[in-house]
């Protein structure tokens, strides 16, 4: 019977290609935001510069209420009366993209605007 290595030499090849893959993305700059935007059941409620500190108390839907904090160039959520208190547990957010969403309020934040990267090389 032959015995199995642990990777053929075609699978290393496909594995460090992806490990490369992955340290590039990890290593890209990411876009820094400039407002979160607040939004209940779908409808903007505001958008609040993520340089200015402010607390802002939001309330939900079905009776759940809390509070939109901004802060340090971030947003976060604290003070939440929803039962399972994902969107307070969730990490504070900066950059372009990224949301906090509580399901039960139907209250999302998530990051826009920002710095545009700059470009080295455009191909065309």
């Amino acid at each position: 019977m032959r015995e199995r290595r642990f990777l053929t030499p075609g699978e290393g090849i496909v594995l460090a290609v992806l490990a490369l893959g992955a340290a590039v993305w990890l290593a890209l700059p990411k876009r820094t935001g400039a407002r979160a935007v607040l939004e209940r059941s779908g409808a903007v409620l505001g958008r609040y510069a993520l340089d200015a500190p402010q607390r802002v108390p939001v309330q939900g839907a079905n009776g759940f209420s809390l509070t939109l904090v901004i802060a340090d160039g971030a947003a976060h959520v604290e003070g939440s009366t929803c039962p399972d208190l994902i969107c307070q547990r969730h990490v504070p957010i900066s950059r372009t993209g990224e949301a906090i969403i509580c399901l039960p309020g139907e209250v999302s934040v998530t990051i826009e605007g920002g710095e545009r990267l700059e470009q080295d090389a455009v191909s065309g």
